[in-house]
């Protein structure tokens, strides 16, 4: 699953679809610690992470664009360890994404 911010949720799903990602879900967060009005993902807090990922599966592959950090922390100074999932950081390139995508997505496909 692609945590991204509001805005950028439906041009990544029709980006998805078109590369042959369909199957991969993506998770627009809603940025309520701004009042609701930012709806980019590089202001995404990990309190609103947190409300979003309420109800996700903690097996779940997350992953989150890096421009939601600085210095690893969020702008309500939360860590990714301050969340309850397990949640990897992607370099915010088309490439990166990618290459991140079809490396979980064969992964997942491998036999245990």
């Amino acid at each position: 699953m692609v945590i991204t911010g509001e805005y950028a949720a439906p041009i990544l799903r029709a980006l998805f679809d078109e590369q042959g990602f369909s199957s991969v879900r993506i998770l627009p967060v809603k940025n309520s610690y701004f009042g609701g009005n930012i709806k980019v993902a590089g202001l995404l807090t990990g309190q609103d992470l947190r409300a979003a990922l309420k109800d996700v599966s903690g097996s779940t592959v997350l992953l989150l664009p890096d421009v939601c950090l600085s210095e690893g922390r969020f702008l309500d100074g939360l860590t990714l360890q301050d969340l309850d999932h397990r949640v990897t950081t992607v370099p915010t390139t088309g490439r990166d994404l990618r290459e991140t995508l079809q490396s979980v997505l064969e992964e997942s496909m491998v036999p245990s």
